[in-house]
């Protein structure tokens, strides 16, 4: 909306003008990291550094789920819980975002990381809204020696985990 009226009214501007006035470095770097995410890999598996899932790695491990499904739950992007939505027309435009994230993660993950065969699934969740995970499908391997598992993740991600 804003950009659109933005626009509408500086013909001579393009969408570049627009981040030069309203966007500064540091947000433009910030907002990058989320199209160019870094990831840490354990034991076979792929998982995104700053998932703000990994917080709760040790519930969730209690489980005995397997790598895919533990890669599928931490590598969840929950948008929503990001960028809070205030009308129908934002929620509309995050989940075109989401959209844009997904094509972007499935090109940069096949040409950086070959060797492993990501899916990825955008939907929207009854309670967290609009999400977007990637796992490796038929990962049905046990993760056995949760402890280690959760050492590494405390120490590559600096994170306490419950």
């Amino acid at each position: 909306p804003e950009y659109n009226e933005w626009e509408k009214n500086n013909k001579n501007f393009n969408i570049f003008d627009y981040l030069t006035i309203k966007c500064s470095i540091e947000q433009v770097l910030v907002t990058s990291s989320l199209f160019y995410p870094e990831l840490v890999f354990f034991e076979g598996c792929a998982f995104l550094k700053n998932s703000r899932q990994l917080e709760y790695l040790n519930s969730f491990l209690e489980n005995s789920v397997s790598k895919e499904e533990t890669e599928r739950y931490i590598n969840c992007f929950f948008l929503e819980n990001y960028f809070m939505p205030k009308s129908q027309q934002e929620k509309t435009m995050l989940f075109k975002i989401a959209e844009l994230l997904k094509d972007n993660l499935e090109v940069l993950f096949k040409a950086k990381y070959s060797d492993y065969q990501f899916e990825f699934e955008l939907f929207e969740d009854e309670y967290d809204g609009i999400c977007l995970t990637f796992y490796q499908k038929n990962n049905s391997e046990i993760i056995d020696d949760k402890q280690n598992f959760i050492n590494y993740f405390k120490e590559k991600c600096n994170l306490s985990v419950d």
